[in-house]
C-alpha cells in the first residue's frame, strides 16, 4: 500500500473518531428507544461546547456547513444522548435540505428555572407551518422529492 501522505493520514483519522462519535451516538440511541425515563434519568453535566462539537463530528462531512455557538456557554445537566440525538437530528435535516450552497446553522441554549430551551436556526428554507407538528415523528420526511447534484 506504501506510504500514506499527510493528508490521508488525517482522513483516517477523522473517519476513526467520527465513528467511535457515531457508534456512542447510536448506543444512546439504543438505550433511548429502550427507555422513555432515560429523558429524566441518567442526567449529566457537561458543556453545551461538548455537545456541539459530538453533534458536528456526526453531521458535518464536508466543509460546506459551519455551526455557529457561543463558545462560552454553562455547563448543562441533561441526558447527553437524548440531546445529542435531537441535535444531530436538526442538524443532519439542516445540512441535507438546504437549498443554499453553504449550510449555516446556529446553535443556542437558554435557561429558565425549570428546563433548558434549546434553539436551532439555519439558512436553509425553513418548514411549512402546516408541517411543524410532524417533524419529530419517528421516520418521517417532508421532502417527497430530493434531487442529487454531483459535482466534478
Amino acid at each position: 500500500m506504501g506510504d500514506l501522505t499527510e493528508y490521508f493520514k488525517m482522513y483516517l483519522s477523522y473517519l476513526k473518531s467520527s465513528s467511535f462519535a457515531l457508534r456512542d451516538y447510536i448506543d444512546g440511541i439504543l438505550k433511548y428507544y429502550k427507555n422513555d425515563d432515560l429523558l429524566k434519568l441518567k442526567k449529566e453535566t457537561i458543556a453545551f461546547k461538548t455537545l456541539v462539537l459530538e453533534a458536528k463530528k456526526i453531521t458535518v462531512a464536508k466543509n460546506n456547513a459551519i455551526i455557529n455557538f457561543n463558545e462560552e456557554l454553562l455547563n448543562i445537566k441533561v441526558n447527553k444522548s437524548a440531546i445529542l440525538q435531537i441535535l444531530v437530528n436538526l442538524i443532519t435535516n439542516a445540512i441535507k435540505y438546504c437549498d443554499k450552497e453553504f449550510t449555516e446553522i446556529t446553535l443556542d441554549v437558554k435557561v429558565s428555572s425549570s428546563h433548558y430551551n434549546f434553539s436551532v436556526k439555519d439558512n436553509g428554507k425553513g418548514i411549512a407551518a402546516n408541517k411543524l407538528h410532524s417533524i419529530f415523528d419517528l421516520f418521517t420526511t417532508l421532502i417527497k422529492k430530493m434531487r442529487l447534484v454531483i459535482k466534478e
